[in-house]
């Protein structure tokens, strides 16, 4: 049997004038949304990006080809963050296979 995993509730949602959803990709920390919300600007250069797809590789290939140093930075933090994420998935794992198991009438036999 294989444990299941339950990773916490995130707020996914910020409470701002209207409710938007939150930017949770780490290459947000290198750009800024503009108001209109389909483009977005470089903190570094001061570029604007189109945002197709509202998604952010657009931003992350902006990164790769003009700002190298920023573009290895964000990888080097993604890389960090799935490695909490995962030790923190097997924390759980580990917290739910020690715990002992509830109306379970397995007696001891010593």
């Amino acid at each position: 049997m294989v444990a299941k995993v339950r990773r916490p509730k995130k707020n996914y949602y910020v409470k701002k004038d209207d409710r938007r959803r939150q930017n949770r990709s780490l290459v947000w920390d290198y750009f800024t949304r503009a108001e209109e919300g389909a483009i977005s600007s470089c903190n570094l250069c001061k570029r604007t990006l189109e945002l197709t797809k509202q998604n952010t590789t657009n931003m992350r290939n902006h990164l790769r080809a003009h700002h190298k140093e920023e573009h290895s930075e964000l990888l080097a933090k993604e890389l960090l963050r799935a490695q909490e994420m995962e030790a923190y998935a097997e924390s759980q794992v580990r917290q739910r296979l020690a715990a002992p198991i509830q109306g379970s009438n397995v007696e001891d036999v010593s």
